[in-house]
């Protein structure tokens, strides 16, 4: 098969280049464009050889692959303009954000040991109550307590924040 899909390439690789930079394949993708239309041939070598109008064949091949090469571009194009339309933070939303992790930081740190390894794994790592029980080898009740002490805690600290 490899001996004939290499002929088919030899007889036809031109006239599918020609046929997909019609089709508007630019020229410095048409090499993979082609590729594409060969690994479909390649994967569907059996229609190839019963088809009597290779040419028509691949005519079609080539019009759905171009197709794909454009609806691929329109997505590059539109991730693109996504991002540079994106609204940028300003300065103060970047402070204010570096000072919030920092305060979060702080917090974790005044935290003993047993309460901040659950509340981390809980509200950073998004591990349930059972699963961090199974990695701190903890009953389930103690994660629980545990959990609710720091969160309590953690809300006491983001209340006296903004009442200052």
């Amino acid at each position: 098969m490899d001996t004939q899909l290499a002929c088919a390439y030899g007889q036809h690789g031109r006239f599918v280049k020609r046929t997909l930079r019609r089709f508007g394949v630019s020229y410095s993708d048409a090499d993979d464009a082609v590729q594409q239309v060969f690994l479909v041939v390649h994967r569907r070598f059996d229609e190839y050889l019963d088809v009597r109008l290779k040419r028509a064949w691949l005519f079609s091949v080539s019009k759905l692959v171009s197709r794909n090469y454009h609806r691929g571009l329109r997505r590059e194009r539109a991730h693109f303009l996504a991002f540079v339309t994106a609204p940028t933070p300003d300065v103060e939303e970047l402070l204010l954000r570096r000072e919030r992790a920092r305060q979060v930081v702080t917090f974790l740190d005044s935290l003993a040991e047993c309460e901040r390894l659950p509340f981390y794994l809980a509200n950073f790592e998004g591990l349930t109550a059972r699963e961090i029980a199974a990695e701190l080898d903890m009953n389930m009740n103690t994660v629980y307590t545990r959990l609710r002490r720091a969160r309590l805690l953690f809300e006491k600290g983001l209340a006296s924040r903004a009442a200052c």
